[in-house]
C-alpha cells in the first residue's frame, strides 16, 4: 500500500500513531516538507519526505519540482500550482509507477533507486524503472532455471 500524505501542521498523537502502525505493516508514506526539518507528518521515522527541488528543501528525503507545475482541475480544466504537495504527489506516483513494476519494493528501496539515478539532484524515473525491470527480469531468469 501506498499513502500520500500532503498535508502538515502540528503534530497529530493518534495520526501518528496510525502511521507507525502503517509502517510496521509495509505501508509506504509519502508526505510534503515544511520549511520546519521537524515537519509533521514528514518528521515521522519512515515517511519519505518530499522537498522542493527549486528552494529549500531541509528535512526532505527527496526532492521534485514543486513551483508552477501544471496539474488538472475539476471541469477538465489544467491550472499551474506551486507547492510541496505537488512535490509529494509527484513522487507518489513515481512510486506507484515503481510498484506496478515490482510491488515488492519498499519506502527505503524506492527512496535508494530514487537517489541512484544519473540525473544528480533530479529523479531519473526512467532510469529507477528500468532498473526495477532489470532485477525482475534477473529474479524471473534465476527462478526459471531451478
Amino acid at each position: 500500500p501506498l499513502i500520500n500524505m500532503s498535508i502538515g501542521g502540528p503534530a497529530d498523537p493518534l495520526l501518528s500513531s496510525l502511521v507507525q502502525s502503517g509502517l510496521k505493516r509495509g505501508v509506504i508514506f509519502v508526505g510534503s516538507t515544511t520549511e520546519d526539518a521537524n515537519s509533521f507528518p514528514t518528521n515521522i521515522n519512515g515517511v519519505i519526505g518530499v522537498g522542493n527541488s527549486d528552494g529549500s528543501h531541509v528535512g526532505a528525503t527527496l526532492v521534485a519540482p514543486a513551483t508552477h507545475v501544471m496539474t488538472l482541475l475539476p471541469g477538465n480544466e489544467y491550472d499551474f500550482e506551486s507547492g510541496t504537495s505537488i512535490a509529494a504527489a509527484e513522487v507518489t506516483g513515481v512510486a506507484a509507477l515503481l510498484l506496478s513494476a515490482d510491488n515488492r519494493l519498499t519506502g527505503d528501496s524506492i527512496v535508494a533507486l530514487l537517489k541512484s539515478t544519473p540525473a544528480g539532484a533530479a529523479i531519473d524515473v526512467d532510469a529507477a524503472l528500468a532498473k526495477v525491470e532489470a532485477e525482475m527480469s534477473g529474479r524471473l531468469a534465476r527462478s526459471s532455471t531451478r
